[in-house]
């Protein structure tokens, strides 16, 4: 620093002292005290979905170490890594028995307490004046078809869009108090099979669901002798609010889609499990 610009912001201390200022160490801030500013509000964080997740995870990692312990027709499982939050397969086996036919399984921790857990979210935008699926979107386009069939023309917060303007998470939620941006559940138009053709979708043929048990999807190629999985479901559209604002101090939103569940717990369980937490398929030896 220069001897000039030094005695400067030293002599920028020495007002802030005689003012009554705060001593601060950065010198923006004591620019802004002296010219009578406030100090900027911080932004609020959220973490959105973190617990979640980590469960989600946690639960995949049991059924992987689980099936991996076990073996088809004398022939022992190779596992893949766990998808974990990824648009992939979360479980999935290979065994030398059926090497063109691997054991895929979605894993759901969100079971048995959960009244409408949802399952299979995915972000959309509003599109040429329609909500859809963007063309940018990771998932699977038999997932992106599934949720994209339930929006039609159907028009959404009374035609105006949340990601249209940048907004504050404050002022966000002062709306949201209001009664706008309220979560939107679509349940005429929805196919009674969307949640089995959405993970059919990722490539499973079955579903586990912690407690509840083990569910095909429909077919059961393995022959494990599992129950269909068949419960009602809806869409829910929100607006998600996420862990971080922008670097304007903004908050940083998103509009998601996903399917749910209704009555998930009441749901009769299955008579099988790979969650270590009951019986495993008969089809199924310890190795």
């Amino acid at each position: 620093m220069q001897p000039v610009l030094r005695e400067s912001y030293r002599s920028l201390q020495m007002r802030a002292r005689e003012q009554g200022i705060r001593p601060l160490t950065q010198k923006a801030s004591v620019l802004r005290g002296l010219m009578g500013e406030p100090e900027p509000v911080p932004c609020k964080r959220v973490r959105s979905g973190a617990g979640c997740s980590a469960s989600g995870g946690a639960y995949e990692k049991t059924i992987n170490a689980v099936v991996g312990s076990l073996a088809f027709q004398h022939h022992p499982f190779v596992m893949a890594p766990s998808a974990g939050s990824s648009h992939g397969v979360d479980i999935c086996g290979q065994c030398d028995a059926m090497q063109d036919n691997p054991l895929c399984i979605e894993a759901k921790s969100t079971g048995a307490n959960s009244q409408n857990p949802d399952w299979g979210q995915i972000c959309v935008k509003r599109l040429n004046g329609r909500w859809a699926v963007p063309d940018t979107s990771r998932s699977p386009e038999a997932c992106k078809a599934v949720l994209a069939s339930a929006f039609g023309e159907r028009v959404l917060w009374g035609g105006e869009d949340p990601l249209a303007s940048q907004r504050t998470i404050e002022q966000l939620e002062i709306e949201r108090a209001s009664g706008k941006w309220r979560d939107i559940y679509i349940t005429d138009d929805v196919d009674p099979d969307s949640i089995r053709k959405f993970y059919r979708g990722k490539g499973c043929e079955y579903i586990q669901i912690k407690g509840k048990g083990l569910y095909s999807l429909g077919t059961d190629s393995w022959g494990l002798g599992v129950p269909v999985f068949d419960c009602p479901c809806r869409v829910r559209v929100r607006v998600k609010t996420h862990k971080s604002c922008t670097a304007q101090g903004y908050a940083s939103l998103s509009v998601t889609a996903a399917l749910q569940p209704v009555g998930l717990k009441h749901l009769n369980n299955s008579p099988c499990t790979l969650d270590g937490a009951g019986c495993v398929p008969n089809v199924f030896t310890p190795i």
